[in-house]
């Protein structure tokens, strides 16, 4: 469609020996360049349909980019949506579990005072209530976490600032 202009630059050597005859060494060497200026008078109709099938290609294209984008971000969105769900049950079952942890804990104490329960037993009941409490705090992160990342994706962060 535009004009163009070609640049055509060289340098040349040649050498040549000949035992016998008249010329019995030949050399030579120079420059050679050269410039050209095409543009084109007519190419039919051919360019005008070139131009309008890129044109409806690039709309579809940027369409396609734009639907798949949203469903990417729709999948996202449902994916950190169920984490949450999810990790508000598991907050709730660890409650129940940090719970039933506490009253062992307190039957076992009442054992242990009593001389029915041994210290190694103790300890490991101890130890039980104390996973118990470690479990509930590191699922009230993740739910956090997970409430963060919800808030986050659906544009959402001023609300929670």
């Amino acid at each position: 469609m535009y004009p163009v202009i070609s640049l055509i630059g060289g340098y040349n050597f040649t050498k040549s020996e000949a035992q016998t005859g008249i010329l019995l060494e030949n050399r030579q060497a120079g420059w050679n360049y050269g410039a050209s200026l095409t543009f084109p008078l007519f190419d039919g109709l051919d360019l005008h349909r070139q131009r309008q099938q890129c044109k409806t290609g690039n709309r579809k294209c940027q369409d396609k980019c734009r639907e798949y984008a949203k469903q990417d971000l729709l999948a996202s969105l449902n994916e950190i949506y169920l984490a949450y769900q999810n990790s508000i049950r598991l907050v709730e079952l660890e409650k129940q579990n940090l719970s039933v942890a506490h009253d062992n804990f307190e039957i076992a104490m009442e054992r242990f005072r009593l001389g029915n329960l041994s210290g190694f037993e103790m300890r490991e009941i101890e130890r039980m209530y104390l996973d118990a409490e470690d479990r509930l705090l590191s699922t009230q992160y993740k739910a956090k976490m997970a409430e963060i990342s919800l808030k986050q994706i659906s544009g959402r962060t001023q609300e929670y600032l």
